[in-house]
């Protein structure tokens, strides 16, 4: 008995969808957003008492990037949104070959020759955008308060960072697999 199996399903990525891209009003309100996270380049700080955000330096497109949008996180102000739909895929790239043989082979009536062999083989890979990460800054000095334009700290940073790159990930496994083998009875009582 020999079978075969190939499987190929390619990428879909988000971007390619309607439903799955990213969807922004330039300068628009968060809360409107599709595939944007707030995490993009925004710092959160206290200002008399309240909650206030603000976009963190250039906010540019051509790096993913929406530009300023406002409210981020329910907070007033504005951030820099970050359209992690564009980049990231759906459905993952996805190969796969695997064959089996099963061989049985009679010696007479009472004994035969086997051989069980498979091979397989995968290509996976997915894409997910660059990493987002938040971090505070307790204390920080008056320079850095007057960079993100705040009168006191903390300062709380989200930030993207796509200077990392996409997030690619991939598999390669593949496996080997022979058995030969006697079954039956050699002489006597011996099987």
């Amino acid at each position: 008995m020999v079978g075969v199996d190939s499987v190929h399903k390619g990428q879909i990525p988000a971007a390619d969808r309607d439903y799955s891209r990213s969807k922004w009003s330039p300068g628009g309100r968060f809360a409107e957003t599709d595939g944007v996270s707030v995490g993009g380049n925004t710092v959160i700080f206290q200002d008399e008492g309240c909650p206030v955000a603000r976009a963190l330096g250039e906010c540019p497109t051509s790096l993913g990037y929406t530009g300023s949008l406002q409210n981020p996180g329910g907070f007033n102000g504005e951030g820099c949104g970050f359209a992690y739909g564009n980049i990231v895929w759906n459905t993952e790239q996805f190969k796969s070959k695997r064959v089996f043989v099963n061989l049985d082979y009679p010696l007479g009536d009472a004994a035969s020759i086997y051989i069980d062999g498979r091979l397989a083989w995968a290509d996976t890979a997915f894409r997910y955008a660059p990493s987002a990460g938040q971090f505070t800054i307790a204390n920080p000095s008056a320079e850095l308060l007057a960079a993100a334009g705040a009168d006191a700290g903390p300062l709380i940073v989200n930030h993207r960072f796509p200077g990392h790159g996409n997030r690619d990930w991939k598999e390669d496994p593949n496996q080997h697999d022979v058995t030969v083998g006697f079954q039956g009875a050699l002489k006597g009582n011996v099987r």
